[in-house]
């Protein structure tokens, strides 16, 4: 299921959008100075719910392999906790995927993208990291 936004006046950080599935933070960031042209799959973004039990990552292209995130491993200094499921925004379609120490190993291989220029990912943790 596609979700969309809509946008009224000014955004900036520490703003808070909502779509039809939850509120979106807004955090400062940005390309590091790259062209968005120069940004691919291995250029990942991240935002979460307010509860913290749910992370989005977003991958600013279709990964061509497996992607790993590291700030999602088991290990991670991040502790984000013990990943539950993994779901690809856009489509009924079940990723395959793997948290291990190293990262969240997310394999999108047998899936056809419905876009080339993002990937959306819900990722549901439990708190106990």
């Amino acid at each position: 299921m596609p979700y969309s936004f809509l946008f009224i006046g000014s955004i900036g950080v520490g703003s808070a959008i909502a779509c039809g599935c939850c509120i979106l933070e807004l955090h400062a960031g940005g390309n590091d100075g790259k062209s968005i042209r120069q940004l691919s799959a291995k250029d990942i973004r991240f935002t979460r719910n307010k509860a913290g039990t749910i992370v989005y990552a977003i991958a600013l292209g279709w990964p061509e392999e497996p992607i790993l995130i590291r700030s999602l491993g088991s290990a991670a200094a991040t502790r984000a906790g013990t990943v539950s499921q993994v779901e690809l925004l856009g489509t009924q379609a079940k990723p395959q995927w793997r948290q291990t120490a190293e990262g969240l190993r997310v394999d999108l291989s047998k899936i056809n993208p419905t876009a080339d220029y993002a990937t959306a990912l819900r990722v549901y943790v439990t708190g106990d990291g």
